[in-house]
């Protein structure tokens, strides 16, 4: 496994801008502004999520450290010890991605992570780019696919969800040499609130998200719909959803649809990878 690109890229949509490029109107004039931003903060959580879960794959994948239980993994120090494993970023690591990561992930792991097992994913005062990282995490693997439940996760405390995911990996998983091949789908519910303006939500992926790290940007496909409940300001429900689009293969397009009542507005927008 080439460790100088496996953290590379799980920040997912960080850098996506919900601006409108239409001449006549905005999506500001269309629809609150809160649900644009609540709309990327919820995109900035789920990101951090599938990044968590990337840093942990790729220690307990390290082929350094299934061989001698300890490695240094983009910078982190990864260490077993009986059934619990810590991935210690000190107080700073600068990965491969130029991202800055702080603080510990513990992991407990019944079993073995390679073929099956258990494991119980807390976090000690681990930020990313100082953002502070909060949740736990259980994974129950069961051949290729592996069940996840997430409880009080949240990434700088925008929005905190709960949720059931399920990463299938399609291939790549045992070829430790080589992270190149890696590519797995994701698919899963969550819900959770907008801490800032106090609104609930839901969201469910109904299109599995495909994510191969051979292509530059990582995910290839899939749609996420969010549903944002009405708050004392905003009245309505909003309903949004994001197409990673299937047909501009490793591109890093995806349209953006934002509905509200009758009103809707669909744009398509660049983000940086994942």
């Amino acid at each position: 496994m080439k460790n100088s690109k496996l953290f590379s890229g799980t920040i997912l949509m960080a850098a996506f801008a919900l601006t409108v490029g239409c001449e006549d109107t905005s999506l500001e004039d269309l629809l609150s502004e809160g649900d644009a931003q609540v709309s990327e903060s919820y995109m900035k959580t789920e990101a951090s999520l599938y990044n968590l879960y990337s840093v942990v794959d790729v220690s307990l994948r390290d082929s350094l450290f299934q061989v001698n239980d300890s490695a240094m993994v983009d910078g982190a120090t990864v260490i077993r010890s009986g059934s619990n494993v810590t991935i210690n970023f000190g107080t700073g690591v600068i990965g491969s991605d130029g991202r800055t990561r702080k603080g510990i992930i513990e992991v407990i792991e019944s079993g073995d992570y390679m073929t099956l097992a258990s494991l119980d994913i807390e976090l000690k005062g681990y930020s990313v780019n100082d953002e502070k990282v909060t949740g736990s995490i259980e994974l129950d693997k069961a051949g290729s696919d592996f069940g996840l439940v997430i409880t009080g996760f949240s990434a700088d405390q925008e929005i905190e969800i709960d949720a059931d995911k399920t990463i299938s990996w399609r291939k790549g998983f045992t070829t430790l040499s080589n992270s190149d091949d890696d590519v797995f789908d994701i698919s899963g519910t969550a819900t959770g609130k907008d801490l800032k303006d106090n609104r609930e939500l839901s969201t469910s992926i109904t299109e599995a998200m495909n994510y191969d790290r051979s292509c530059e940007f990582k995910m290839v496909s899939g749609i996420i719909e969010l549903t944002l409940q009405p708050n004392d300001s905003i009245p309505d429900v909003t309903e949004a959803a994001i197409d990673f689009l299937a047909d501009d293969a490793c591109n890093n397009l995806a349209k953006i649809k934002l509905k509200q009542g009758e009103t809707e507005i669909e744009v398509t927008k660049q983000f940086n990878g994942f």
